[in-house]
């Protein structure tokens, strides 16, 4: 789902102006001149006041003159439902807008909307076609939605080695959650040789930079020995924060292992 988070990737904030000039002043000036990323700055600043229908007309004049990143934050306001009720719809036709417009993150939302069945039907096809297109626009979100996808719809013939390919070069960059799903392909030998150890790093390498993904992985990784010696006391560090946070498989398998067993 399209969400504020849109507002800040591929996409900046409002630039920075001197002390002595009102910032939201200089941008609609500007916005009014004819300067499109004046126009979108004006909308960002008038997100942060809360003023959203002034918002939504600064990234309309914007996204209809070409630039992209703000068609994604008009998708945005009309994702969250801030200028009336949500409106996944017309947040997914601003998403392809955007994507046509030169924004390789809208393309990797749009993907997420067709995964999702958000603003219409599901088409996995359609999806890793978009999260391909954000990968191709150096997206690292993009490529990692790629490699997941490829893993979860075997069905649809992507090639192992491509996926393995994008999701090393993401998860290099330190895209956290790239690193997690490309352990799954290293673990089970897609696209390569198997190499349990390898999965482990790796696994370990998503939590460090933050994926809630890898370090749930890296808890079962622990607790059964998988790439390397059995570590229970870390491993149930990390499974107790998982079932606090509601994840079902880490919940089961402390019942499995018994609470008390690190």
């Amino acid at each position: 789902m399209v969400s504020l988070w849109l507002w800040l990737a591929c996409i900046g904030s409002a630039p920075e102006q001197a002390p002595d000039i009102d910032p939201e002043q200089a941008s609609a000036e500007a916005c009014d001149a004819g300067n499109l990323a004046a126009c979108d700055a004006l909308g960002l600043l008038l997100v942060e006041r809360g003023v959203f229908p002034g918002a939504e007309a600064r990234f309309a004049t914007a996204c209809d003159g070409g630039l992209g990143k703000a068609c994604a934050h008009r998708a945005g306001l009309y994702a969250d439902g801030l200028i009336g009720p949500r409106n996944p719809e017309k947040a997914r036709s601003l998403l392809v807008e955007g994507c046509q417009k030169d924004c390789p993150a809208c393309c990797t939302e749009l993907g997420v909307m067709w995964e999702n069945g958000e603003g219409g039907h599901e088409d996995s096809r359609k999806a890793i076609d978009f999260f391909d297109l954000g990968c191709a626009g150096r997206d690292l979100a993009g490529c990692a939605h790629f490699g997941l996808a490829a893993w979860q719809h075997p069905e649809l013939g992507i090639d192992p080695g491509r996926a393995r390919l994008l999701l090393t070069t993401a998860c290099d960059a330190k895209e956290g959650d790239a690193c997690h799903h490309l352990s799954r392909f290293v673990l089970e030998g897609l696209g390569g040789e198997p190499d349990p150890a390898a999965s482990r790093e790796l696994v370990r390498t998503s939590c460090t930079l933050g994926s809630s993904l890898g370090c749930d992985a890296l808890a079962f990784h622990l607790v059964r020995g998988i790439g390397g010696k059995p570590d229970l006391k870390e491993g149930m560090v990390l499974l107790r924060s998982a079932c606090k946070r509601d994840l079902e498989s880490a919940c089961r398998e402390i019942a499995r292992l018994g609470p008390d067993s690190d």
